[in-house]
């Protein structure tokens, strides 16, 4: 399945406020001088109020976790694809 930005910040979003989706979202892509790569994101505030981590495992594609505002987590995306990907 494939996500972006947009997505991330919608589940999060959701998950913290039932539906309202005002918040910013806090964006930072790792690398490790190879192909791989992680990104973090958090939903804007303070403390943040929700968070996500991608680990991709082959070409874009990976593991997406959500968390929220206390560190729980609360949904596992399997063989998600990120489109917003710079190479």
């Amino acid at each position: 399945m494939k996500f972006n930005d947009d997505f991330v910040r919608k589940k999060l979003c959701n998950h913290y406020s039932k539906g309202v989706i005002d918040r910013d979202l806090i964006k930072t892509k790792v690398y490790d001088g190879n192909r791989n790569w992680v990104i973090f994101f958090m939903i804007a505030g303070s403390p943040p109020k929700g968070y996500a981590i991608f680990e991709n495992h082959f070409e874009n594609r990976g593991v997406l976790w959500l968390y929220d505002a206390w560190g729980r987590r609360f949904k596992i995306y399997n063989d998600m694809t990120y489109e917003d990907v710079q190479k």
